[in-house]
């Protein structure tokens, strides 16, 4: 399945992590199962017990999963500090009901797992962090998750990797549950727009107009912003990443001519780990008549 977007995860049936296993016995509906136990899309499908050719039957079970729109979509940022993998994920529900703990146990979950053979396969399962979908989450509607996990001091980080999904029971309370998506975790990024801002000053200016600068980033960081010129002003200097900062320049500060600086946003999770990136700013104080700017601009 090495092309395919198929991922196999294994853990300790005796030891579980999380809500793995009793995903398996909501599918599985009987008394008794034998190892190995097997679930595809959290309870779609169903398999236990020895055969002579598990690779037959598990392929067949996946590639009749492959098919299957998804239901949901999600994005995954995870980072590490310390010996922790943070998590902040975001969903948006494609199905044609509302999504909620209480009314189909729908939940999100971040699965970590290491590229390690441990038992049968060569990705096992390391930590495991549910968050139920407590407010009801409308059909397309979305909902917001984020964690971290316990710490994990055994693991090689290099080979660590995370699984995000998120699923729920169609029946309602009662019955399987069934995946409505999957994604691996990326790191997070911290995006602006614009990345470059340019002032045009009249001498006879008292005030600047500010231009407003757009964050993009895991909306658990808060944001502080540093610039390196005394004719810049941001406001507000720092906040979450929902608000958004405007730039201007002191019309009072500024030379004659080009003049360039820089504004560098630095996002964090309060933890240790932080982004950042440089905003561009450059701005011309001319004597040049109004009537000309926009020529000059463009």
């Amino acid at each position: 399945m090495a092309s395919q977007p198929v991922v196999f995860l294994e853990q300790d049936v005796r030891s579980p992590l999380g809500n793995r296993l009793g995903r398996f016995w909501a599918a599985f509906g009987l008394a008794t199962a034998y190892y190995p136990l097997l679930i595809v899309d959290s309870g779609h499908q169903v398999t236990s017990g020895y055969s002579y050719d598990l690779y037959s039957r598990y392929q067949n079970m996946v590639l009749a999963e492959l098919p299957r729109p998804p239901q949901a979509e999600l994005q995954l940022f995870t980072w590490q500090t310390g010996n922790r993998i943070h998590f902040f994920a975001k969903a948006t529900n494609l199905t044609g009901t509302a999504l909620s703990a209480t009314r189909n146990g729908a939940s999100f979950s971040a699965l970590v797992y290491e590229d390690i053979h441990y038992g049968v396969t060569s990705r096992f399962v390391r930590a495991v962090v549910d968050r139920p979908v407590s407010s009801e989450m409308a059909p397309g509607g979305t909902a917001a998750f984020s964690g971290q996990t316990p710490e994990l001091t055994s693991v090689d980080w290099a080979r660590t990797h995370t699984v995000g999904l998120i699923d729920y029971r169609p029946a309602g309370n009662t019955g399987p549950y069934d995946m409505l998506q999957a994604v691996r975790g990326l790191a997070p990024t911290l995006t602006l727009h614009p990345r470059e801002l340019v002032f045009l000053v009249s001498p006879d200016s008292a005030q600047v107009p500010p231009q407003a600068v757009a964050l993009e980033g895991p909306a658990v960081f808060s944001w502080t912003a540093s610039w390196t010129a005394p004719w810049i002003a941001v406001s507000p200097a720092s906040g979450p990443m929902s608000a958004a900062p405007s730039v201007t320049v002191l019309s009072a500060a500024l030379s004659p001519g080009w003049q360039a600086a820089q504004v560098t946003m630095t996002a964090s999770d309060g933890d240790g780990f932080s982004l950042t990136q440089v905003l561009e700013v450059r701005a011309l104080l001319t004597g040049l008549s109004r009537v000309y700017l926009p020529l000059l601009a463009r």
